[in-house]
């Protein structure tokens, strides 16, 4: 019996058979097919960053400093020309980026520095992601709809691309106590040592610090100015003791706001975020006692 004219054959085998044998019939207009490579080759792009500063803040903007590396752009080449970005964080844009020149391979590209003034266009957006940068261990921003053009050929798109851009966070900043002292008349000065993880330099400028103890009353109010910097270093503040509460053996250090003279930068907001608990050593107690 010839098992292809058997009835199972023909009832099951054959028609799965002849149904893979079927090529689709659509085609695609050859410029359709460049730009869904040129997409595919930007939407495959990773950026790793060697290091990224934030600093000079004012109430709508702040300058970023940033070196990174293409790890990937896909298969091939591309030589692409500056490009603007939307930053965006949970799927919102909070401002935009533009990239310098930089030719892209399979292998990756080097680009030392690039700094520019970014104008923040969703203040609720950034404050979400600095807070994200501040609290976590690790954070991310992406960069969409990548506005793009290959030197080579030309021709420019909007790739709508979302290249994610991972950053080691600040994860609290971790403090410690490291000392205090006796100043001019009642004055004190703080000194704690800051140790972060991350790849991130972050100004503040002039803030307002509080330590507070474990019954959450101010036990002494200080000034100070503030930029977080990879890798361990001493932070200096100086003010007064309260009168009327005394330290506890577990304190906290908050942020209260900035030092300004007109409108506050954002990062009146942002320092608020700082929230650390540390040990004091009755020795450093006796200090806040008044």
């Amino acid at each position: 019996m010839n098992i292809f004219d058997s009835p199972l054959f023909k009832d099951f085998a054959r028609p799965l058979i002849q149904q893979r044998n079927v090529r689709p019939t659509h085609h695609r207009s050859p410029a359709g097919i460049i730009d869904s490579i040129r997409s595919l080759l930007v939407a495959r792009s990773e950026l790793g960053v060697e290091l990224c500063m934030i600093s000079d803040a004012t109430a709508d903007s702040f300058r970023i400093s940033i070196q990174y590396y293409v790890k990937s752009c896909g298969v091939g080449a591309n030589a692409i020309s500056p490009a603007t970005s939307n930053m965006t964080f949970n799927g919102v844009s909070f401002g935009k980026l533009a990239l310098p020149n930089a030719r892209a391979s399979f292998f990756g590209a080097q680009i030392k520095r690039h700094e520019q003034r970014v104008t923040i266009t969703d203040m609720v957006t950034f404050q979400a992601f600095m807070r994200s940068l501040i609290l976590n261990d690790e954070t991310n921003f992406q960069l969409e709809s990548v506005d793009c053009a290959n030197r080579e050929t030309g021709s420019a798109c909007v790739c709508g691309a979302e290249i994610n851009v991972k950053l080691p966070a600040l994860g609290g900043p971790r403090m410690t106590l490291k000392n205090i002292s006796s100043e001019d008349g009642d004055r004190i000065s703080v000194t704690f040592q800051v140790a972060s993880p991350s790849s991130v330099k972050l100004a503040f400028g002039r803030c307002m610090f509080e330590i507070r103890n474990d019954k959450g009353k101010a036990v002494a109010s200080l000034e100070g100015n503030l930029t977080i910097i990879p890798g361990r270093f001493d932070f200096i503040l100086r003010g007064r003791a309260r009168p009327g509460a005394k330290p506890s053996l577990k304190n906290r250090l908050v942020g209260v706001g900035v030092v300004s003279e007109g409108e506050p930068s954002w990062c009146q907001e942002a320092v608020r975020q700082i929230d650390t608990v540390f040990e004091m050593p009755p020795s450093f107690a006796v200090m806040l006692h008044t």
